[in-house]
């Protein structure tokens, strides 16, 4: 679930988690949470990096909670974005719509 709420970004997942001790790494380059499930998945490591990296260049803090067997959450501040009104597909078939975004400059 992605959330948009004041200045901030939340999005949760009610997945298998991670430990507090993965927690700690998940930011490091190419670092990869232990799976323990044995089902395939891809990627390679460098989402989270990506984002730790713009947060740091944007002064965005970042924070990431996680348990084992219930889920977990990641929440983006931005403290300098302002919200405006967002042009979406609502707006463009002719029918009313109240989305919001947030703008940083």
């Amino acid at each position: 679930m992605i959330d948009i709420e004041g200045k901030q970004l939340r999005v949760r997942d009610s997945g298998i988690g991670i430990s507090n001790e993965e927690v700690q790494q998940i930011f490091k380059p190419f670092y990869r949470a232990k799976r323990r499930q044995q089902r395939p998945r891809g990627g390679h490591g460098v989402g989270l990096t990506i984002v730790k990296m713009l947060s740091d260049r944007f002064h965005w803090p970042v924070t990431m909670t996680s348990e084992p067997n219930v889920g977990t959450q990641v929440i983006i501040r931005f403290p300098d974005a302002t919200e405006k009104p967002v042009a979406d597909s609502a707006e463009s078939s002719g029918q009313a719509s109240s989305s919001h975004g947030l703008h940083t400059s």
